[in-house]
């Protein structure tokens, strides 16, 4: 948290034998009690090869110094 801004830097990894297309993901932090503190939204829109990676960076103004927990939904 710098400057009022939080940046959480997600990694997607296609480990699959064939090509992934993916349009987006949910991102959602959670605290040590297991509620939700900020949802945010990763934009991949590409198909990632096999064994491949992309990496988006998703600044939000909520302090997610608190945060214990990260899960993310793909959408394909």
């Amino acid at each position: 948290y710098n400057d009022g801004i939080s940046t959480l830097k997600s990694t997607v990894t296609n480990t699959s034998s064939e090509p992934k297309y993916i349009k987006s993901f949910d991102i959602y932090v959670k605290d040590k009690d297991g509620n939700e503190i900020a949802k945010l939204t990763g934009y991949i829109d590409a198909t990632i090869a096999p064994g491949s990676s992309r990496t988006i960076e998703s600044n939000i103004t909520t302090n997610l110094e608190n945060a214990n927990d990260v899960e993310y939904e793909i959408k394909y």
